[in-house]
């Protein structure tokens, strides 16, 4: 997890951020509802979308609108929670989304944050395994799901649909997983006397941005946890469009007339 990266030169100062706090519900995304769908693992927030399904397309989507990202699962650890908590906390067997894709590049398998599939955890006949498909059948399947039925084993789906008989085509549909990281932006942080911040200026994941500060901070003055959460988004049913706020970098309800 990154929320302020590296060495910030202060006036010549390096200041060191540190990380690592254990974090809760209360650190995930505001516009999440605390309900049994949402889990923190890690340092990252969980929302199980287990109860409908979509196309690739409209999974994807619905995890950017809260400022995340359709799952990775980069490693055998995280492969084990998601597969456990499918399983056995929502009685899940069914294929999930996840956010690996080969759309740019055939067979050539990315997460959507851009960074190259390392771990991998595919079934017989698919993804890196899949050299014996035949070649019209695997370019056709560019999105990768994770099936419970088959102890969590990935596998590929076209991204959008499928053809049925040839001349049939529906839409392919699963359920899916997003991930959130937190809200928090510092965690004990200590600096030592007559420390001076001087045009600092950082992003944070709902869009705030901290700017130029300048305060000088007297011994041992501790900065700790620190969040900008945005507030509670709580749509009426006929609200389906979203739009972030300009100057909070919120996302807000604009409803259909």
């Amino acid at each position: 997890m990154t929320i302020m990266d590296g060495v910030f030169l202060l006036l010549g100062t390096s200041l060191l951020i540190h990380y690592g706090v254990s974090i809760t519900l209360d650190d995930c995304p505001a516009s999440l509802l605390r309900d049994r769908y949402l889990q923190v693992h890690g340092d990252l927030c969980y929302e199980f979308i287990v109860y409908r399904q979509s196309t690739h397309l409209a999974a994807k989507s619905d995890c950017e609108i809260n400022g995340g990202s359709l799952v990775f699962i980069k490693s055998a650890e995280t492969q084990q929670y998601l597969t456990h908590q499918l399983e056995h906390t929502y009685k899940e067997h069914q294929s999930i989304w996840i956010g690996l894709d080969d759309i740019e590049s055939e067979n050539t398998f990315k997460w959507e944050d851009g960074t190259p599939l390392t771990y991998s955890h595919w079934a017989p006949g698919n993804g890196l395994t899949a050299s014996g498909a035949h070649p019209a059948q695997h370019e056709n399947k560019d999105c990768v799901a994770m099936d419970t039925r088959d102890g969590g084993k990935c596998k590929e789906f076209p991204c959008e649909s499928t053809d049925i008989l040839v001349i049939v085509s529906t839409n392919e549909r699963h359920s899916y997983v997003c991930q959130y990281n937190p809200s928090a932006v510092v965690s004990q942080v200590t600096l030592p006397a007559g420390t001076t911040m001087s045009s600092i200026t950082h992003t944070l994941p709902a869009g705030t941005t901290m700017s130029s500060i300048t305060h000088t901070l007297p011994a041992g003055t501790t900065m700790s946890s620190i969040t900008h959460p945005c507030p509670p988004l709580s749509c009426i049913d006929h609200c389906s469009v979203y739009k972030r706020d300009p100057v909070t970098g919120c996302f807000l309800c604009e409803c259909e007339a």
